[in-house]
């Protein structure tokens, strides 16, 4: 299936964060993703694994992957998706393997953070007629400069965990200085404000010429 710049821009409108939003193009059973991303892509990779044949999941650290793998299997269609190991600038998948190839925050234009080898990496491995998308850009005008298209969300955002166990869990990990108040509050859904960090309004993306 090929993805329009239309197509995009009437997906990432949908209600959500900007993570879901993202994922929410027109597919079909068949297409093909890939996420390319860090501790970032467990809420993007839970979207995609309902709407499509397969996700694949980049991850360059094993602690992090255990909880992907573990995460991922425990959920609905969970047998759609595998998590391997690799980096933004070595994805070990061939050229024009998916429809939709998504990175978040943890992509930036420094080269330890993807940089160029990173985003032809990516580009490499999308189909012709497919998009790339960043969630959270770091340099807008960096992406920009490379045929990015910048789109903004306003309004309440929030993290939505499948528990408050899981908010707590993961908090732990990940926003340690949040913790306590995730804990306190009780409920699966946490405020950015709660977790500390700017929420990911904001993406950039490009759709490869066929």
């Amino acid at each position: 299936m090929r993805h329009h710049a239309q197509d995009v821009a009437a997906a990432v409108a949908d209600a959500g964060d900007a993570a879901r939003r993202a994922v929410r193009v027109r597919v079909t059973p068949e297409t093909a993703f890939l996420i390319a991303v860090a501790k970032d892509h467990l809420a993007v990779a839970l979207e995609l694994i309902e709407r499509g044949r397969e996700v694949v999941a980049v991850e360059p650290a094993m602690p992090l992957r255990q909880i992907l793998r573990r995460k991922l299997t425990a959920a609905d269609h969970g047998d759609r998706a595998r998590v391997i190991h690799g980096f933004f600038d070595e994805l070990p998948l061939p050229d024009g393997f998916a429809d939709l190839v998504i990175a978040c925050s943890a992509f930036t234009p420094s080269s330890g953070h993807g940089g160029e080898a990173g985003l032809s990496e990516m580009e490499r491995v999308c189909r012709p007629g497919g998009c790339v998308a960043i969630i959270w850009p770091n340099n807008i005008d960096w992406l920009a400069a490379r045929g990015y298209q910048y789109v903004r969300f306003d309004g309440p955002m929030c993290v939505e965990f499948s528990s408050h166990e899981e908010a707590v869990e993961l908090a732990r990990i990940f926003f340690p200085r949040a913790a306590e108040d995730v804990a306190r509050r009780g409920l699966r859904q946490v405020p950015f404000e709660v977790l500390r960090i700017n929420p990911p309004r904001d993406l950039a993306f490009k759709v490869l010429a066929p």
